[in-house]
């Protein structure tokens, strides 16, 4: 898909705090497992610790929708 000037962010929604998205994107983003500190299989209560230091946004279009395709991460 490419890029459009329509649908440009307007705004963040900050997420409830949890465990399953640091830990889903320990899984996805090798990169991302020396900064949390973690790796995809650490216990669930380990990201329970570290979540309130990585804060979790959603991007949001100006009509408050998801940009297309990004609703979840799910895999």
């Amino acid at each position: 898909m490419t890029p459009t000037r329509t649908g440009v962010v307007h705004r963040l929604a900050a997420l409830p705090q949890g465990a399953e998205i640091p830990r889903r994107y320990a899984a996805v983003a090798p990169g991302a497992r020396p900064h949390l500190g973690l790796g995809p299989k650490a216990p669930l209560d380990g990201f329970r610790r570290i979540a309130p230091r990585h804060p979790v946004f959603r991007i949001l279009r100006a009509d408050g929708c998801a940009p297309e395709g990004h609703g979840s991460a799910q895999g």
